[in-house]
Order: C-alpha cells, then structure tokens, then sequence
C-alpha cells in the first residue's frame, strides 16, 4: 500500500504487484550491507553495473561510494549493548 516499505533478507526472493498509479510513480531504495572485506572480483570489470567502479577504484571498493559501516573486528564495548537489547526482546517474548 501507498508509503509501505518492507525489509528482506538478502536470500529472500520478494517482490510486488505493478503500480496501479496513474499520476505518481513509484519510489524505492536498495541498501546492501557486505563484509568490509569484500573485494571486486575481475569479472566484475566486464560488468555493466560494477565495471565503472571497478575501474575508478581497482578491485578495493572505494571508500566514498562504498563506506565501512562498522569496524571489522568491534570493541566489546559496541558488542555488548546489541547482546543486551537482543537478551531482553527474547525475554519479552
């Protein structure tokens, strides 16, 4: 429906209806996490999608189209408080 939106797990095939608008269009946003690890393979360089990236920035994802979200190896301290909050849902329920 109109202003809905919906998160999925990279492994769940989803999808929706056409939009039956005929005077708005029809809005969305991907936003996809992966390792700070990951690298482009040279395969990559042949692609339409990922070769301009692959060129500007070698195999190494640059940091300014690709940024680090979190730290490859976090502190305890920014463990701890996700452990904490996930303990205390499962309680709930």
């Amino acid at each position: 429906r109109a202003g809905g939106m919906s998160i999925h797990h990279g492994c769940c095939w989803h999808g929706s209806g056409p939009n039956r608008s005929t005077s708005q269009p029809r809005r969305g946003i991907g936003i996809h996490y992966v390792p700070g690890s990951a690298r482009f393979t040279a395969q990559a360089t042949r692609s339409k999608l990922w070769g301009p990236y692959v060129e500007a920035g070698g195999l190494e994802p640059h940091s300014a189209i690709f940024p680090v979200v979190t730290d490859a190896s976090p502190s305890s301290s920014c463990i701890q408080p996700l452990l904490e909050m996930v303990s205390r849902r499962q309680n709930a329920n």
